[in-house]
């Protein structure tokens, strides 16, 4: 790599960030709420940004745990506490230089750069970066405004606002997972960057040991953000009878109807790639007209959930 495109690169950034200006110093203050009482988090700054970029914490920890590794997998969460415990026990010259050799032993830097360019990328083609830009651009294209709901919208409740859910459940959710317009259109979690599609989170759930010889695929998709022992692993239903059975007895010692099994399904759905799917489709609801393919309305699977969480 020339230095001298790497020099030109920084200084281009940097006269785009002069051009912007710079804010005002700001008084102390609730970092929630301005004077005025209202949410100030619609700005945006590096520090929150970089904050969100949770491979990092994940490289750091890789490179200070290495010395108790084994490999690319890390000890377990004593043997974690115990190692960082005792580098704070050291001298502070010692301990700082122990952090420093660590840090310097790993290819920590590249990947942290490598880690943050992609999500700079990733930023640099969205339309807008915070809820300010957001709001602005859908103004600007004659949309909608984004407003809080009223008492209205409270009390009509999910039916109000998706309309009425299929009285035969499990297979509407199937339909809406499976045979929609976006059904198999690849979507990326923000979080653990899984990189799914709705039929396959519903074959994950409903029937991962049919589901890979269903959609033709050799293995599920995994979280690209995540420690090796934290990733999801495919289970049936059947895998959780045990607890299943337990909460149906606490329900019906309240007198409170047995779980489902399209609760017990939509639940499962909602706790992993879906949710990205489904908080999106109910916050675009009132605005179906302009809703584009991959934000579907899909009553069923949406009130499934929401009967879970009342």
């Amino acid at each position: 790599m020339n230095p001298d495109h790497v020099e030109q690169a920084i200084k281009r950034a940097t006269g785009k960030s002069a051009l912007r200006g710079k804010s005002a110093p700001q008084k102390s203050r609730d970092p929630s709420k301005d004077s005025g009482g209202q949410n100030v988090h619609a700005g945006w700054s590096a520090s929150g940004w970089i904050a969100g970029v949770e491979s990092i914490n994940s490289m750091i920890s890789e490179a200070l745990l290495q010395p108790v590794s084994s490999g690319a997998t890390l000890p377990g969460e004593t043997a974690q506490l115990d190692f960082i415990r005792s580098l704070g026990r050291e001298d502070a010259a010692v301990g700082k230089a122990a952090v420093l050799q660590l840090l310097m032993r790993s290819p920590l830097i590249v990947r942290m750069a490598d880690a943050i360019w992609d999500e700079a990328h990733t930023l640099a083609g969205q339309a807008a970066a915070t809820a300010v830009e957001l709001q602005s651009k859908f103004a600007d294209d004659g949309a909608f405004t984004l407003r809080y709901g009223g008492m209205e919208t409270f009390f009509g409740g999910l039916e109000k606002l998706l309309g009425s859910p299929s009285a035969n459940l499990l297979e509407a959710m199937n339909r809406e997972h499976c045979k929609m317009p976006d059904s198999q259109i690849i979507f990326r979690t923000p979080n653990y960057h899984v990189d799914t599609t709705c039929e396959t989170e519903w074959w994950f759930v409903h029937d991962p040991e049919r589901g890979l010889q269903e959609l033709g695929i050799a293995h599920w998709p995994v979280e690209q953000r995540i420690e090796p022992s934290h990733k999801r692993v495919a289970s049936s239903l059947a895998h959780f009878e045990a607890e299943w059975s337990a909460i149906d007895d606490a329900l019906d010692k309240r007198k409170i109807d047995k779980l489902k099994e399209a609760e017990v399904v939509g639940a499962r759905l909602y706790t992993g790639p879906m949710y990205h799917k489904v908080t999106g489709s109910l916050r675009l609801a009132p605005h179906a007209h302009a809703l584009p393919p991959h934000a579907m309305q899909t009553p069923s699977r949406l009130h499934r959930r929401s009967n879970l969480f009342w």
